[in-house]
């Protein structure tokens, strides 16, 4: 390799780097101005649910300090369509006693467990699967909404209600819709795959025929930010079953980050009646439209042109005054 050329690469890498520092102070503004932005949301009615509850229902977010306003608007949001019973928040270790004491004031009955509390060496162990696995603790005796902070509920949200009733896993879809068998799925991610890609979703894919020994046939390539898991429908064992499959292939790097949704994808798709809710009802920014019903302000369109400050704010204008329950 000649000098010049290291040189090259060098001013290369520097700029990448300059660029991921520029982005991630970028972000962190942009979360503290939305902070600012919605700050009134704490003059929110406690979010009480004595009455017209649906019995039965529970809803777990994994929190961190970050989305703590995110996770407001996200809970009373989904709350004012959808009343669970149960209203759970795993803390990812960076809730202050602050934060506690707040989500204790607007959610009295709330449950607040500790992530660190959920780990189990032969899954994964990262804060996603510390969720599935607090999430799994209450699936015995309820019908299980994972909802991440950066959901907004607009409209109605009958076909979840319709999974809950009916006790129907869901998931959100994503541009690869349908459930598909193992074998197509395969197929598909061999056929897109570069050798420098190296996530674990990917990675999975090219290795679904090893499920077979669990007599797995189906796949979703959905995302578990907003799932609906149905009453009884899975247990640690199943976790640690996927799991063991995907170590059998890819070894550790099943322990990446990416491998908990991978594992939701699995599971809601080996569920004889789970649904993939409609992407033109609930979805990305990225695709909004006016006919969404909840929209995934997800990592990087989450604040293009200030979207979800603006649908915030409307939102706390609207309900300022409301009582909750």
């Amino acid at each position: 390799m000649s000098n010049s050329f290291r040189v090259f690469k060098n001013k290369i890498l520097k700029g990448e780097e300059v660029i991921k520092t520029i982005s991630h102070y970028k972000s962190k503004i942009l979360h503290k101005y939305f902070d600012w932005d919605v700050k009134e949301v704490l003059k929110f009615e406690p979010l009480n649910r004595d009455q017209n509850s649906n019995e039965g229902l529970c809803v777990l977010s994994m929190l961190c300090k970050r989305d703590f306003f995110q996770y407001l608007i996200s809970i009373y949001s989904f709350s004012q369509l959808l009343k669970p019973e149960k209203i759970v928040v795993v803390n990812d270790g960076s809730l202050s006693d602050a934060h506690l004491n707040l989500l204790k004031n607007k959610i009295p009955d709330i449950e607040i467990l500790t992530g660190e509390d959920y780990i189990d060496e032969r899954l994964p162990t990262y804060t996603s699967w510390r969720r599935m696995l607090a999430l799994e603790s209450f699936i015995e005796n309820y019908y299980v909404v994972q909802l991440d902070a950066d959901l907004f509920s607009r409209i109605d949200l009958i076909e979840v209600e319709q999974a809950f009733i009916n006790n129907r896993s869901f998931i959100l879809g994503t541009e690869q819709q349908g459930k598909i068998t193992i074998k197509q799925a395969q197929a598909e991610a061999k056929s897109r795959h570069r050798p420098e890609n190296k996530h674990v979703q990917q990675l999975a894919e090219m290795n679904l025929d090893s499920l077979q020994s669990i007599d797995y046939k189906y796949y979703i390539r959905g995302c578990a930010g907003f799932a609906g898991y149905a009453k009884s429908s899975f247990s640690k064992d199943t976790l640690i079953a996927i799991s063991n499959c995907m170590f059998s292939r890819i070894g550790d790097s099943w322990r990446n980050w990416g491998s908990e949704q991978t594992a939701a994808n699995i599971l809601i798709a080996n569920q004889d009646s789970s649904i993939i809710l409609p992407l033109n009802e609930y979805g990305s920014v990225a695709r909004y439209s006016e006919e969404l019903k909840l929209i995934h302000f997800l990592g990087t369109w989450r604040f293009d042109g200030l979207l979800y400050n603006k649908i915030a704010k409307n939102f706390i204008k609207q309900n300022l005054s409301k009582k909750w329950s």
